[in-house]
């Protein structure tokens, strides 16, 4: 693990969260090729994470982060489902994108839904592209 200007780096050769990160609050987490997900939810203040690479079939091991604002996912090819993001009730700003290799590639989602559900009674935006699937809430 590296600290980079206040941001904690997760990188392949980590195989835990030390513990003496695991009570600060407002944190921010860029995870790069890190395998271990469930161990994120040692951190249950992230503010904002950035992925690189989610090596697991589910979103699952993020709803613990009840704090997250700001998730940004490059390269997720084995999630289908997009339910967990109905767990992340402070989550204002998403960003899901594949990597350029996959432009031929289909990446697929069994729905939506779970991104236009309502949080906060504020409303959500979403726009697509080919190679990107990003939100920002707006709203009050």
């Amino acid at each position: 693990m590296e600290i980079e200007h206040g941001v904690i780096v997760l990188t392949p050769k980590d195989t835990a969260i030390p513990s003496e990160v695991r009570g600060c609050r407002n944190v921010s987490v860029r995870m790069w090729g890190f395998k271990h997900v469930d161990a994120i939810s040692a951190l249950p203040n992230i503010s904002k994470l950035e992925v690189f690479r989610w090596p697991v079939d589910s979103f699952d091991a993020l709803t613990p982060l009840r704090h997250l604002r700001t998730l940004h996912v490059r390269h997720f090819p084995k999630v289908h489902s997009l339910q967990a993001f109905q767990m992340l009730k402070e989550l204002q700003d998403l960003e899901l994108t594949t990597l350029a290799s996959w432009y031929n590639k289909k990446q697929v989602v069994e729905t939506f839904r779970p991104l236009s559900s309502p949080r906060n009674s504020a409303s959500v935006a979403w726009r697509s592209s080919v190679s990107a699937l990003t939100g920002r809430r707006t709203g009050p």
